[in-house]
Formats: C-alpha cells, sequence, structure tokens
C-alpha cells in the first residue's frame, strides 16, 4: 500500500482540507543558523507540511526559508505548536502570536498543543517575556517550579483529562 499525497482533515464550518501526509520537522534545528538552509532545501525537494513548535526557536528561519522560496502560502501546509505553560486558554494566544510574527505569517492551517501536559506559569507578563532558543533561561523563569529542585508546576486543570486522572488529580 502506499502513501496517499494527501489526507483529508476536517475544519471548522464543515469544511475539510488536505493535509500533505508527509510534512517536514524544524526540531532540533535552532540556535545554529543552518535550518534556514534546510527548510529551504525541504521546500525545493517538494515538502509543502512544515511542522514546527514555538520550542524550537527556529521561527524566524522558516519564515525567511518560505518567503525566499517564492511558493504561495496557499500551497503550503503549516503546522505549529505550543508549549505547556501557554496551555491555558487565556494564555495560548501570546505563543500563537509570537510564533505568527516571527514566522512573518497570518495563519498555521493547524495549531497543537505539543504535549497532554499544562505547566503553570508564574504571570502572564512572564509568557510574553519568555523566548526560545538554546538557552532556555527565560523560559524556565515564566514556569512556577517545586521550590528546591527545577521540577514544573503541573496545571492538572488544563491537562488532559486522562493524565490528571492517571496521577490521581480527577
Amino acid at each position: 500500500m502506499s502513501l496517499p499525497s494527501h489526507l483529508p482533515m476536517a475544519a471548522a464550518g464543515g469544511e475539510t482540507v488536505q493535509m500533505p501526509s508527509v510534512g517536514y520537522g524544524t526540531w532540533a534545528a535552532g540556535g545554529t543558523g543552518w535550518c534556514k538552509d534546510a527548510t529551504s532545501a525541504a521546500l525545493k525537494a517538494g515538502y509543502r507540511h512544515l511542522d514546527c513548535a514555538w520550542m524550537y526557536g527556529v521561527d524566524e528561519e522558516v519564515g525567511a526559508a518560505i518567503r525566499e522560496s517564492g511558493i504561495p502560502r496557499s500551497e503550503l501546509f503549516i503546522t505549529s505548536k505550543f508549549w505547556p505553560h501557554f496551555a491555558a486558554p487565556e494564555n495560548f494566544e501570546i505563543c500563537l502570536d509570537q510564533s505568527l510574527k516571527k514566522m512573518g505569517l497570518d495563519y498555521f492551517d493547524l495549531y497543537l498543543a505539543h504535549w497532554p501536559v499544562a505547566f503553570k506559569p508564574v504571570e502572564r507578563e512572564a509568557l510574553e517575556k519568555a523566548v526560545t532558543g538554546p538557552d532556555t533561561t527565560n523560559l524556565q523563569k515564566g514556569m512556577q517550579v517545586i521550590p528546591g529542585t527545577d521540577d514544573v508546576i503541573v496545571d492538572w486543570e488544563h491537562t488532559s483529562t486522562n493524565l490528571a486522572s492517571q496521577a490521581g488529580n480527577l
């Protein structure tokens, strides 16, 4: 059996969107400067689905590769993900807006929770100032941690029901 080039995905308003079945992942490309070249090569090779995430720290490079490719935005399917400390409904748009701005895009085709767990942020201002990349010091300052450890405090209210239940927090 061969892999289809696209998979149908239900979208808002009863529409169906065709998602390319194979995507190019940008994880582990951050902080080195080679992500733009790698993403450009992937687009040139025919990839039309880019798998990105705020935490990868490569939004600017991916955006530059998209612009320089000359491929119309309508021909690309771009997925991104918000990090767990942005998981509360009042916070996830901070992460969304940061990624869109850095990529120079107006929208993502698919926006996901990076993990099925939510972390408690210290305060909204810390999330607005959080940055990604090799040095996550600013990111860590944006999360509540268990005193004396580097362990984050899980936000059970916004964590998936299954995980919360398994942990005895539901």
